[in-house]
């Protein structure tokens, strides 16, 4: 018996669309690629190459596409895609934007169409006191930086990251789910 799976054994689920929506493919594997890992925080910094990966939620799009770190982050998206894995889950605060900007990377080789991408909104910074905002502004321009940093033209999946660190109910229900609606527009 062989150990590896083939694209037709990856167990798969419908996935809901609405009437004429075709951006979203008709079906994606139980099975997704989180990829908090691709970020600066997750690479030892033995050398001093390394430093080429360190960003803040500004510097992100400048991560260079031949560090050897984000060249292996690359080919692991490919990889994953080439074996049926359609899901890509990410989020603006998973290295501070890096983990987009890589996603981003792999995308120019790869059919969108055929992919669903998450990200997040809600969760951002380092800093304790920048960590959290789930205003309706920063919600919006969020989404436009996602967009910006993978170059999709369009996010499949818009998750509220961490909603139990709002300070309250109402903010999320009168300004972060209103401009996640907005987005969807």
């Amino acid at each position: 018996m062989s150990d590896t799976m083939t694209n037709n054994q990856i167990p798969r689920r419908p996935f809901g669309r609405a009437v004429g929506n075709t951006n979203i493919p008709n079906d994606v594997p139980i099975i997704g690629l989180g990829c908090s890992s691709y970020a600066n925080n997750f690479v030892e910094k033995e050398t001093d190459v390394d430093t080429e990966l360190s960003v803040d939620q500004d510097t992100a799009s400048r991560l260079s596409q031949e560090h050897p770190k984000v060249q292996e982050w690359i080919s692991t998206i490919k990889h994953a895609v080439s074996k049926g894995i359609n899901l890509l889950d990410t989020a603006p605060w998973y290295g501070h934007g890096s983990s987009e900007v890589v996603i981003g990377l792999a995308l120019k080789d790869l059919d969108r169409s055929k992919l669903v991408i998450n990200t997040k909104v809600g969760r951002y910074d380092s800093d304790p006191l920048k960590q959290f905002d789930f205003s309706y502004s920063m919600t919006i321009r969020s989404v436009r930086r996602s967009l910006d940093r993978m170059g999709c033209g369009f996010i499949d999946v818009l998750q509220l990251h961490d909603p139990e660190f709002a300070p309250s109910i109402d903010l999320l229900l009168e300004e972060t789910v209103p401009a996640m609606i907005e987005c969807k527009k």
